[in-house]
């Protein structure tokens, strides 16, 4: 007669590798786990390259107000030099060029933003204010987009508003 079931007590229940009693449990709960990991690493590191992305792109725009600045600078004093009356003015053409010096990758599309090169980010065209009149001072402001891709589809486009400001300081003040 043939034995039906294992010995010692099991009555027809499987054993699993992994001892539980259960086949499968234990894999899915590992699965789970290794998923939320890989997930909550993912978004770190979006977050870090996201930021590292924000401070370059903040210290780019800074390099081109301070050319800005520098220029006014110089405007200004040859017109005290010559005896008129100078109030700093941004020249808004002058930046629009050292901004595209300072990213010639860049491209320039339809609805105002700058698009890298290789399409991974975007900047918006920065808008030049001067905030204070009396001073040599610039502040630009712009927005960082950055899709967010899963699969080779974009799920939702991060922004970051952007504000970089930067100063003339006289050594006579």
């Amino acid at each position: 007669m043939k034995r039906t079931g294992s010995s010692r007590g099991t009555a027809g229940r499987r054993i699993s590798s992994d001892g539980s009693g259960e086949t499968g449990s234990g894999s899915i709960r590992t699965a789970v786990l290794l998923l939320a990991a890989a997930a909550v690493l993912s978004a770190v590191l979006f977050y870090g390259e996201l930021m590292s992305a924000a401070s370059s792109a903040e210290k780019r725009v800074r390099l081109v107000l301070d050319s800005c600045l520098m220029k006014e600078s110089i405007a200004i004093y040859r017109d005290l030099d010559d005896g008129h009356d100078a109030s700093p003015v941004p020249d808004r053409e002058y930046f629009r060029e050292a901004f595209f010096r300072e990213f010639p990758t860049f491209s320039e599309t339809d609805d105002g933003l700058c698009l890298s090169g290789d399409g991974s980010w975007a900047i918006s065209m920065p808008v030049l204010s001067s905030p204070d009149p009396d001073h040599l001072k610039l502040a630009a402001d712009y927005t960082l987009v950055w899709p967010v891709r899963f699969a080779g589809i974009t799920l939702f486009e991060a922004r970051i508003d952007m504000r970089t400001e930067s100063r003339y300081v006289s050594k006579f003040e």
